[in-house]
């Protein structure tokens, strides 16, 4: 019989409830715990997690059990419990007794033990917080990528210094200050949730799996996407004329959104920028309205007379890096000192008749 402190066990068996509550009927390992050598370990599909155990447990033997074991741990409120193992774990807490399963009538397992090797040393992640606040927004673009020519595009590619990602319609790099890695990485845009439950500060690559550690000791790891990142040069180096607005340029894209959000289709959600007398005229029609907003704004004389056409989303996301646009034949693009963010035109630029 093993008697502890509830909140300390809970404090090694809830960073594992990410994993643990994506049970899958294909993968009797998916959504169990399993115990051994000091360690827990669960697994959902290619994610893995590990966490220390509190030390109380160093002679228990290896177990495996259903993640219904922490849910209820986690629903009761008594100080200590006590936990008897064998071919069902026993908890004792008060007014209550429950028995968890860990082997059927005949003996035999039921769940897949959810062991994994990890590394035993470990790179620096420089500055982890600049790392994930760079990842969550490239992420939040690429996890909307479904692209059968280019799976690297449902990716996140860090190389050195740079961080990059794509959905085809708009393109974002990100640089920080230090390098990350010398190895081309294309982390799974929707693993980041999961890397960042495990708040860690080192990294490691090995067997086309990326590893992430925390200080506490927790592990986890994703597969890495194999393939390379799409060529973007013809996207980075378009020629095109600089466009520099007021800062009522935020105004007018919000009013204008204001007729484009009724569309249900990306495709048709859209308005037209006309370039008139040193303005920039942004305009928005829909079934129930519509509207024309001109904004101050320099440009060179060639531009005169055009007209563009954009989603709005992308256009503000472009406003939110600069206010100075380079507008190329089929897209637009901003550059900053550690940004450069890129968005597609949905017609080429043309002279407004």
């Amino acid at each position: 019989m093993l008697e502890l402190d509830r909140k300390e066990l809970l404090a090694s068996l809830s960073p594992l409830q990410t994993l643990l509550k994506k049970q899958s009927d294909q993968d009797s390992g998916s959504g169990c715990l399993t115990y051994d050598s000091d360690r827990f370990y669960c697994r959902a599909m290619d994610f893995h997690l590990t966490s220390l155990a509190p030390k109380c447990f160093k002679d228990v033997e290896s177990f495996s059990v259903s993640g219904d074991f922490v849910s209820f741990l986690q629903r009761t409120t008594a100080d200590t419990i006590q936990l008897e193992f064998g071919d069902v774990i026993k908890v004792k807490v008060k007014r209550s007794n429950t028995k968890f399963a860990t082997k059927d009538d005949k003996g035999d397992l039921l769940f897949s033990r959810t062991v994994f090797e990890f590394p035993k040393k470990w790179t620096d992640i420089p500055d982890p917080s600049a790392f994930f606040t760079s990842f969550e927004k490239l992420g939040k673009m690429s996890a909307k990528t479904m692209s059968g020519r280019y799976p690297a595009l449902s990716a996140v590619h860090v190389h050195r210094n740079k961080m990059e990602a794509s959905d085809i319609k708009q393109y974002l790099s990100m640089e920080l200050d230090e390098p990350v890695t010398e190895e081309d990485l294309l982390i799974p845009a929707t693993a980041f949730g999961f890397i960042k439950s495990i708040n860690p500060d080192k990294y490691q690559v090995e067997d086309n799996q990326i590893f992430f550690k925390s200080d506490t000791g927790l592990i986890g790891s994703c597969p890495l996407l194999g393939g390379d990142f799409p060529d973007m040069g013809n996207m980075l180096t378009a020629k095109g004329h600089t466009v520099k607005v007021s800062k009522f340029i935020h105004e007018a894209v919000a009013r204008c959104a204001v007729f484009t959000s009724r569309f249900r289709f990306d495709e048709e959600k859209t308005f037209t920028i006309k370039f008139v007398s040193d303005h920039v005229v942004i305009s928005a029609i829909s079934a129930y309205g519509s509207t024309e907003v001109p904004v101050k704004a320099r440009y060179p004389e060639e531009m005169e007379g055009r007209v563009i056409r954009v989603n709005p989303d992308l256009f503000e996301e472009c406003l939110s890096h600069s206010l100075e646009i380079l507008v190329a034949e089929s897209s637009i693009r901003v550059q900053t000192d550690t940004s450069c963010y890129v968005a597609v035109l949905k017609s080429e630029v043309k002279h407004h008749e």
